[in-house]
């Protein structure tokens, strides 16, 4: 019977399953195996005949002296090992733009790796002014953890960060990486996730953006061996990352630094509105030298 431990009051059912064990001491298909079969059996309760989950179990049956020649195979989890994750964020395309004023982001990324009850976090920097949707980061994200985990995956979500206020959501995705992690453990090897293309949602089904990534899952040793930093910091190998592709302001080029703070639109609606204060503010004047220059004129 398996039960829901309550530390106040009494303990719940969830289910029960019985076991012929007599059937299967004397079944010859069953002492056929050298290693008995896992087993998995459908909990049930009395007042429903729907299961109520199921429960893996191994059964051997032999007698004293059988169990005194064979000791117990161990079933203990395997040993846990450090290992370490590399997440690359390469570059965005395609990002829905959630300022409309300057029709431009200020784009970062949030990573997650959910693992069994906990989870390790870490951002990008941010690309500020981001134009057309686009973004260039080529940052690294480390993550050391330990492994056998399960049930693991990857969370990433892309913001438009704010100065005043919260940051805007534009999208996410979630990623099983379970198979890469078990992976890397069985074989005690690099694991890669290649560069690709990853959508990301935001309640529908209509894409917000696209961002380029790849992963890399290490053993601590091989970690070590092969020394990397965070984000662009030095040591920058394995790969090598360039500086991204972003604006930089010129102080011998204010037009191009104005439009990439501001942009194009912006600008122009803001140039504009100097030039219509401008004429408000000097048409006093011309009308007012006007009039005087025509009162001369007549005397």
């Amino acid at each position: 019977t398996v039960y829901d431990y309550d530390r106040f009051g009494g303990d719940q059912e969830i289910g029960h399953t019985s076991i012929d064990l007599e059937d299967r001491l004397f079944s010859s298909t069953w002492n056929a195996y050298k290693l008995k079969p896992l087993e998995s059996r459908p909990l049930r309760v009395d007042h429903t005949t729907t299961p109520q989950g199921k429960l893996v179990l191994w059964v051997d049956v032999m007698t004293t002296t059988l169990g005194r020649r064979n000791p117990a195979i161990s079933i203990a989890p395997p040993p846990p090992k450090p290992h370490q994750v590399r997440i690359i964020i390469w570059r965005a395309k395609n990002m829905a733009i959630k300022d409309p004023i300057t029709k431009m982001n200020d784009l970062y990324f949030n990573i997650e790796l959910e693992l069994e009850g906990k989870s390790l976090k870490d951002h990008t920097d941010t690309h500020w002014r981001a134009k057309k949707g686009t973004g260039s980061f080529n940052y690294r994200l480390i993550f050391d953890l330990e492994l056998p985990v399960k049930n693991a995956r990857f969370k990433i979500s892309a913001y438009d960060q704010d100065l005043i206020g919260g940051d805007d959501l534009i999208g996410e995705a979630v990623v099983p990486i379970q198979k890469m992690l078990s992976s890397a453990y069985k074989s005690q090897r690099a694991v890669s996730f290649e560069k690709k293309w990853l959508d990301v949602y935001n309640g529908t089904t209509q894409s917000q953006g696209q961002v380029l990534l790849s992963i890399e899952v290490l053993t601590k040793a091989l970690s070590i061996h092969r020394p990397a930093g965070v984000g662009r910091s030095e040591p920058n190998n394995f790969p090598h990352l360039p500086p991204p592709d972003r604006f930089k302001i010129d102080l011998f080029r204010p037009d191009l630094a104005l439009r990439n703070l501001f942009g194009d639109e912006l600008l122009c609606k803001g140039i504009c509105l100097i030039c219509c204060l401008l004429v408000c503010v000097m048409l006093p004047f011309l009308v007012s030298y006007t009039l005087q220059i025509i009162s001369l004129s007549k005397n």
